[in-house]
């Protein structure tokens, strides 16, 4: 999404990025934090870096939901209340539709059905994604504000050759054992979603920038910056 972003921001497009938590039990991949100390405040650390990369982006607003980090699937975390994974859903769709009736995008885009690689938090993304943008012409059901419908709503999704592509390079870049993960017994389960990708070439370098603030990208290795420089200038190009 990062790419996107960046694009449609370039060309003078209002962007707003809506995240429901702020990852506060993320894994600690920064070698330069130490684990037990950053723990309690990763919050913070994962929100700051969260504005930072908006701004390289051009994002012009960022909307918390409010919600807590559900944790990966099957961790006790997930039936924790105050997680997203626990939140009343017609509430949080409430809290989504107040944002589309004030921003009236023309477009929404969320997590495919699947959370993009099962995260709790990413499919109840999705589901919550879906019902504000049916239920937000609806004001007898959620009453409040100007009624308004987006015209169009997309999934995010990886192809199955891209998935290929970057488990190659993230063996390059330290991961050995990607490559296994991503077998083609694996990827065969997936379903392929309908899309339009956007051209994110010409944005590359502000993806880049913008996604090395997040400690997430320490899978990449040490030397990232190269692995994702690589992966925008010969991945990205023979993605259809």
């Amino acid at each position: 999404m990062g790419g996107t972003l960046a694009r449609y921001s370039a060309e003078g497009v209002r962007t707003t990025l809506v995240t429901a938590t702020r990852g506060e039990v993320g894994e600690i991949l920064d070698k330069d934090l130490d684990p037990k100390e950053a723990a309690p405040r990763l919050a913070t650390i994962r929100e700051g870096e969260l504005r930072n990369a908006v701004k390289v982006l051009g994002v012009n607003e960022l909307v918390f939901l409010g919600y807590e980090d559900s944790g990966m699937a099957g961790l006790p975390r997930n039936r924790e209340r105050g997680t997203f994974w626990q939140a009343d859903e017609e509430e949080a769709i409430e809290r989504l539709i107040q944002v589309v009736r004030r921003v009236r995008p023309q477009v929404m885009v969320t997590q495919n059905e699947f959370g993009g690689y099962a995260h709790p938090d990413h499919i109840k993304t999705h589901r919550v994604a879906i019902g504000a943008f049916f239920y937000a012409g609806d004001v007898k059901r959620f009453p409040g504000g100007e009624p308004f419908r987006p015209s169009k709503l997309y999934y995010s999704a990886f192809p199955k050759s891209l998935m290929r592509q970057m488990a190659e390079a993230m063996e390059r870049g330290g991961r050995l054992a990607a490559k296994a993960e991503v077998s083609d017994a694996l990827l065969d389960k997936c379903r392929p979603i309908a899309g339009t990708p956007a051209d994110c070439i010409a944005a590359i370098e502000e993806y880049r920038d913008a996604g090395c603030t997040h400690v997430m990208l320490e899978l990449w290795g040490a030397n990232r910056h190269e692995q994702i420089r690589l992966f925008g200038e010969q991945v990205l190009p023979h993605v259809r």
